[in-house]
C-alpha cells in the first residue's frame, strides 16, 4: 500500500499526471491535528495523509475538495464525521475507507483567547461550529463571461458566512461576471452584475406598441445595457435618438402613440405589422 502526501500529488501533477476514479479499497486517511491550506478551497490533502494501492487512488483522494478555506487570521475545526459527511457529498463512500489519526483537525490560525499563559486558554476544547454553503467557481472565469451551470458549484463551509457571500446557485447562474474569477475562488455579489443583453453599437429590434398594433423597426444601441434596462438607441441613418427598454436579446421596446409608431417605422427597414 502506497502513502502519499499532498506536496506529493503536486508534483505529480506537475509533471503531467493523470486523473482517475477512485477504486473501491480499503484506502487509510491518516487525519492531522493541524491544517494550514493555502489555497480558497480545503482538500483532503490538507488534512490528512492517504495510504492506498495505488498511486492514481492517492493523487485522487487527495485532492478531493471538502469545503471552503477560512478566512485569514481564523479557525475552524473539522471533525472526522464531517469529513466522512462531505466525501460521501463528493460521492465518496467512506464505508470504503479507513480513518486513522485525529478525531478533530484544526484549520487555519490560531486564534489566541484570553491570557496565552493561562493552560486552560491552550486547552480549550474546540467549540461546534455552524455550516453553510457557498458558491465556487468551477473554472477560471474572465469578466464579462455569462455564468451557466457548469461554470459554479456550492461547497460547504463551516463557520458564519461573510458579508456578500452567496450561498445559492440561483444567485450566480445566468449573471455575468463583473471581474474575473479564479478558478476555485468564492463568488461574492459584488463579483457579478446582470447579463448584458444589448451590446454598444449591436443593431438592435425595436418595438413599437400602441393598442392592438406592433409596429417594428431597427436602430443601434448606443449603451450597454441588462434586461428591463433603459437605453439610447440611434436610427440606422444616424440623425435621431431615442430611449427605449431592453425586452429580450438585442430586443427593445418604446410604448408609442400610433403617430409616434409611425414615425419609428418610417426610420428603420420596412415596417412589420403585427396584431
Amino acid at each position: 500500500m502506497k502513502r502519499c502526501t499532498f506536496a506529493w500529488v503536486l508534483s505529480i501533477l506537475l509533471l503531467g499526471g493523470a486523473v482517475l476514479p477512485v477504486r473501491a479499497g480499503a484506502a487509510e486517511l491518516w487525519l492531522r491535528a493541524q491544517a494550514a491550506p493555502t489555497g480558497n478551497l480545503v482538500r483532503v490533502g490538507d488534512v490528512a495523509d492517504v495510504s492506498a494501492e495505488t498511486t492514481e487512488e492517492c493523487h485522487q483522494l487527495l485532492t478531493i475538495p471538502l469545503l471552503a478555506a477560512p478566512a485569514p487570521g481564523t479557525r475552524i475545526y473539522l471533525h472526522r464525521s464531517e469529513v466522512q459527511e462531505f466525501l460521501q457529498a463528493r460521492g465518496i463512500d467512506p464505508q470504503q475507507l479507513v480513518f486513522l489519526g485525529a478525531q478533530t483537525v484544526a484549520i487555519g490560525e490560531a486564534v489566541p483567547t484570553g491570557n496565552p499563559s493561562d493552560p486552560r486558554a491552550r486547552n480549550q476544547p474546540p467549540t461546534e461550529q455552524p455550516s453553510y454553503h457557498v458558491v465556487v467557481a468551477t473554472r477560471a472565469i474572465p469578466a464579462g463571461d455569462f455564468i451557466g451551470g457548469t461554470d459554479v458549484e456550492l461547497v460547504p463551509q463551516l463557520g458564519r458566512p461573510a458579508r456578500g457571500v452567496l450561498s445559492s446557485l440561483d444567485g450566480a447562474i445566468g449573471q455575468e461576471a463583473r471581474s474575473p474569477l479564479a478558478q476555485g475562488s468564492v463568488v461574492r455579489e459584488h463579483h457579478l452584475r446582470p447579463a448584458r443583453q444589448v451590446l454598444r453599437g449591436e443593431t438592435v429590434t425595436i418595438y413599437a406598441r400602441t393598442g392592438g398594433v406592433t409596429v417594428k423597426t431597427y436602430a443601434i444601441a448606443r449603451q450597454d445595457g441588462a434586461l428591463g434596462d433603459l437605453i439610447q438607441v440611434q436610427t440606422l441613418d444616424k440623425k435621431e435618438r431615442y430611449t427605449a427598454r431592453i425586452s429580450g436579446r438585442r430586443q427593445l421596446e418604446v410604448l408609442a402613440a400610433a403617430n409616434q409608431a409611425h414615425e419609428l417605422a418610417t426610420l428603420g427597414r420596412p415596417p412589420t405589422r403585427q396584431r
